[in-house]
């Protein structure tokens, strides 16, 4: 049953991608493709698979967050389709991504590779190559700021500081985006550095109405068209708005409020009607049962 699902979300998805077009590197065509090219990995479709993330690399910057570790499954669709692994390709695995060496090991074909090519006599030179690729004084103050979100909203009834603490991190949000910086996984590093996360969802689910409407929303939207932001960020905080005010979610991004399956054909609806790259719900919900 679940091989036959993928299936009608691949065509779907395929649907989906045969009416947009990549304009002046839109990521909206690349995240509908990652999406594809995912649900066809899933099933078997390998060669199928690898022949869409190849096409995407040569280009694009993989974002190696959208849900799924592009560059690593990439590398899979390539093994499985029993195209040649280059040093170069594992290489980036640590220099660029900074994939976890476990998960490179657990793929046959790829540990091989990395026997062959001796990886391991350069892997902590790759690893620090990752590490000095990102922003690790801006992954601190990310921290610093998640840690005081949670701390008002866990440790202490006090509304007030609650508040003024959302305020100052909004604040503080404003001022790197009006330098363009989006700080994702790319610009702070990925979870597996510290096993901590820093996504920036939950501030900016912590933005006021106003200002989230008049400027995070506008700003994110450009983000999202250049690679920097996933759809899903976007499509949240406007979910969030509306649940909160006591209607219905218009994007189904929520799945555990209000996510009924009748109301599919409206999220799917709004969903190509945003323009932005968001697959169809049908994916999102088979994505999280896997």
């Amino acid at each position: 049953m679940k091989y036959f699902t993928a299936l009608w979300i691949i065509f779907c998805l395929g649907c989906a991608t045969t009416t947009t077009k990549s304009n002046d590197l839109d990521y909206k065509y690349y995240y509908l493709s990652i999406a594809k090219a995912d649900s066809l990995l899933f099933v078997g479709k390998n060669e199928q698979a690898y022949l869409i993330f190849d096409s995407l690399y040569k280009k694009y910057d993989f974002r190696n967050g959208f849900r799924t570790n592009e560059y690593f499954y990439y590398l899979i669709s390539k093994a499985n389709s029993n195209k040649k692994i280059s040093k170069a390709d594992l290489e980036r695995c640590f220099s660029t991504y900074g994939i976890r060496k476990r998960a490179v090991l657990a793929h046959p074909i790829l540990k091989e590779a990395y026997r062959k090519y001796k990886i391991e006599t350069s892997y902590e030179k790759l690893k620090k190559m990752y590490l000095a690729s990102v922003d690790l004084k801006l992954r601190a103050q990310m921290s610093a700021m998640l840690e005081q979100d949670q701390y008002y909203r866990s440790n202490e009834d006090n509304p007030d500081k609650m508040k003024q603490t959302d305020l100052e991190n909004e604040k503080i949000l404003k001022s790197l985006f009006d330098k363009e910086i989006y700080p994702d996984e790319l610009v702070v590093g990925n979870y597996h550095i510290d096993n901590s996360f820093y996504g920036i969802e939950t501030l900016l689910l912590h933005t006021n109405d106003s200002s989230r409407t008049t400027y995070f929303l506008p700003k994110i939207k450009k983000f999202v068209a250049r690679g920097v932001c996933s759809p899903y960020t976007y499509a949240l905080l406007v979910d969030q708005m509306y649940i909160y005010r006591g209607e219905n979610q218009i994007y189904g991004t929520y799945s555990g409020s209000n996510l009924r399956k009748e109301d599919f054909a409206k999220y799917n609806k709004n969903r190509r009607a945003l323009d932005i790259g968001l697959p169809s719900i049908q994916y999102d919900v088979w994505r999280r049962e896997r």
